[in-house]
C-alpha cells in the first residue's frame, strides 16, 4: 500500500477500513450498472519473452 499511497501515508487500521469501504462501494456501483446493449471488449496480455 505504501507504493501506492506513499511513503508517508498513514496506514492504521482505521484509514485501511474507510479505505475498503470505498472500494466496496465503488465495486458495488459498478456491478450494478447496465451492461446490456454494451459491446464488450477483451485484451490478453500475458508476461511470457
Amino acid at each position: 500500500m505504501r507504493g501506492l499511497l506513499g511513503e508517508k501515508a498513514p496506514l492504521s487500521k482505521a484509514t485501511m477500513r474507510r479505505l475498503r469501504e470505498g472500494w466496496t462501494q465503488d465495486f458495488e456501483a459498478w456491478s450494478r450498472r447496465p451492461r446490456k446493449d454494451r459491446e464488450v471488449v477483451y485484451a490478453w496480455a500475458d508476461g511470457i519473452t
